[in-house]
């Protein structure tokens, strides 16, 4: 601006280039504005950065369970107080079953009698000898006849569930008298497999009548191989030393200290077996003190027996009558079982049965009874 007042072009030129400066600045603002605002909406509209995470792996398959293996053991003449006298020092084995499974030293024999071959009947068919549903074997030598052709009618046994399922069976027994449950099993006498794959009429895959230490050796044999589901073994050695020298006699109690040497070759295949095993330890009758004689099934002494369950079937090792307080745990005799239901033998087969996961034995009359629970 000029002293008069006029605006001169310097002046003109100045006020220009301002303007324009300041346009632009305003430019320039809105750019970097924009620029920042369109910045911040593309970064928040991103996807986020994809991190490396590491390849999962395919979830790995359930390993199927492996089938158990169950193991019947009678001792023939067996009264609960020989394990008594004898105790952990000089009978480990039988002590240590007792302990650490499911067990009673007060179950019974059959209800209508103490003998050695009908009671190991029932003990395999899970049926008592008289009555609609009986076994009929009321004799204790082999008759060289079967049980179908003396009761009339086929009388299935633990191992014509087991094997007509595809299972693989064996026995072994000390006596002769064996033969005749032998028999009424075989390729020629036993039932035709009705029940899926054909698996024959032979009910029993292995067996032998021999000396203890021929049938523990082949017993624990076929354990330690693990291809066999269900074994029966008989041993005799107190049974023969009560008939000769008494009951509970020194005889006698030595010979129930070679059979606690027997079970504990068995229980150490049972312990290291890689399939899941049990051991049914029982027997056919006890026997009085002093007396040679076990046939009179009104004492006390002959229908007492031991019934022990040992092994991964046990849940709870205990006293099986507290675990199983549906069962009659007698207080006397009790051999009539007319009305109460004590833990016989003869729960032996349907007990088996149950480890395997198979189905009771048709028309049994323990059938009819509480199963005995171990879990």
């Amino acid at each position: 601006m000029g002293h008069n007042g006029a605006v001169t072009r310097s002046d003109a030129n100045t006020s220009s280039r301002r303007r324009w400066i300041a346009l632009g600045a305003f430019f320039l603002v809105l750019v970097v504005a924009g620029g920042l605002a369109f910045g911040w909406n593309a970064w928040r509209q991103a996807p986020p950065a994809v991190v490396d995470q590491p390849i999962a792996s395919p979830p790995t398959a359930t390993a199927t369970p492996k089938a158990p293996i169950v193991v019947i053991v009678s001792i023939d003449g067996f009264n609960p107080e020989g394990l008594a006298l004898l105790g952990k020092a000089s009978a480990p084995h039988l002590t240590q079953i007792a302990q650490r499974g499911a067990s009673t030293m007060n179950a019974r024999t059959s209800r209508d009698s103490t003998k050695t071959l009908p009671n190991h009947t029932g003990m395999l068919t899970g049926r008592e000898i008289n009555g609609a549903h009986g076994h009929g074997v009321d004799f204790n030598d082999d008759n060289g006849s079967t049980l179908a052709a003396d009761t009339g009618t086929y009388v299935p046994g633990i191992f014509d569930v087991a094997h007509d399922r595809g299972l693989r069976t064996a026995f072994f027994a000390e006596k002769d008298k064996f033969t005749y449950l032998l028999r009424s099993w075989d390729s020629v006498h036993g039932a035709a497999d009705t029940t899926g794959d054909d698996n024959g009429a032979d009910k029993i895959d292995h067996w032998n009548i021999a000396d203890a230490a021929q049938i523990v050796s082949e017993a624990t044999s076929l354990i330690e191989a693990q291809h066999t589901d269900v074994i029966f073994v008989h041993l005799a050695s107190a049974d023969r030393a009560g008939h000769a020298h008494g009951w509970l006699s020194d005889a006698y109690l030595t010979a129930l200290v070679s059979v606690d040497d027997s079970i504990g070759a068995i229980r150490t295949a049972i312990d290291t077996s890689e399939r899941p095993a049990t051991l049914i330890v029982t027997s056919d009758h006890g026997g009085p003190h002093g007396n040679t004689i076990h046939s009179d099934s009104t004492q006390l002494a002959n229908v007492r027996i031991p019934f022990m369950v040992y092994g991964d079937a046990v849940a709870k090792p205990g006293d099986l009558y507290e675990l199983n307080p549906a069962r009659t745990n007698p207080t006397n005799r009790l051999a009539d079982g007319t009305r109460d239901h004590p833990i016989r033998n003869i729960d032996a087969t349907n007990t088996a049965l149950g480890i395997l996961g198979l189905v009771p034995i048709s028309g049994a009359v323990s059938t009819t009874w509480p199963p005995i629970q171990l879990r």
